[in-house]
């Protein structure tokens, strides 16, 4: 029996071995990438926003964590696709999680134990006293089961985003060797949805209660779909000329244009008063920091 390649198939396997002859530069410009971003999160932690919110940092600082979710896309799609994997059997192996077990999941265990020791013994080793002290009235009980550590911390909600990335990663890379232009467009109207899902049932945040549910969908990764999947789709092809990507040079100027007006003219898309989008990070600003990333890979 003879096997036919798909034209998508092919590609990734001429992009692979581009990739992998020019491997050095590129893991140079990520791990740049990387070390810069620690930098802009340091910062945008100790730096009062009294200070932050008179210097532009929308468009500088607080692309740090919308770089970082684009580079969780690509790194892990230049990994598949050195592996040869394109089955989900394959993708979603053992060796898989078993490598996610080790690099996420104990470290997260050690420093949840750690953590909550120190809160414990600050705290009298009272568990309630600890928790409501760290986090009431901003974050309920709800968030003991996503992911959150019980003494408070500020990187805290991106933990939920990995754990989450962690389980859909081999799906969404397994659709983009499938159908990579319907995938890409399908994670950006899953974010539609679930922004849609957060205004449709919970509109106005009234209470407490509310505001939990809301934190519980804003630290799903599915939140922030876009832009991991631009991250796999430049995996493939991150050449910023290519034709495959000439739909950046559109995306690039609107998310420019939203952050300068949200950043400088505290504007909102609003209905009934109500903001239509939740957070920060967002697929309207995902296209300029994935763009930024396309200029440092060049």
């Amino acid at each position: 029996m003879t096997l036919k390649k798909t034209k998508t198939e092919l590609e990734l396997g001429e992009t692979e071995k581009s990739l992998l002859e020019e491997k050095s530069t590129h893991y140079f410009q990520v791990d740049f990438l990387k070390a810069a971003m620690i930098f802009l999160v340091i910062f945008d932690h100790i730096v009062s926003w009294d200070i932050k919110g008179n210097i532009g940092v929308a468009l500088w600082e607080r692309i740090s964590i919308p770089v970082f979710l684009v580079l969780m896309g690509f790194n892990m799609g230049i990994s598949f696709q050195r592996k040869g994997h394109t089955s989900l059997k394959e993708l979603y192996s053992w060796s898989y999680f078993k490598s996610k077990i080790l690099r996420y999941i104990v470290p997260f265990l050690v420093l949840y134990g750690f953590s909550t020791l120190i809160g414990l013994i600050l705290y009298q080793f009272n568990f309630n006293a600890m928790y409501l002290g760290q986090n009431y009235p901003q974050h309920g009980s709800i968030q003991l089961f996503t992911g959150f550590l019980p003494f408070w911390g500020p990187g805290n909600w991106f933990i939920p985003v990995i754990f989450g990335a962690i389980l859909i990663f081999p799906l969404i890379y397994w659709a983009f060797t499938k159908k990579p232009i319907l995938t890409l467009i399908l994670s950006f109207a899953v974010e539609i949805a679930m922004q849609l899902i957060v205004f449709t049932f919970l509109g106005e945040i009234t209470s407490w209660e509310e505001s939990y549910i809301r934190y519980f969908f804003m630290t799903t990764v599915l939140f922030y779909l876009s832009a991991i999947a631009l991250g796999i789709w430049f995996s493939i092809d991150y050449n910023l000329q290519s034709n495959r990507n000439i739909f950046m040079w559109i995306l690039y100027p609107i998310s420019l244009a939203y952050m300068i007006v949200y950043q400088f003219f505290g504007f909102r898309f609003m209905i009934n008063d109500v903001p239509l989008i939740k957070g920060d990070y967002n697929l309207l600003v995902f296209p300029y920091s994935a763009f930024l990333l396309l200029l440092a890979l060049r």
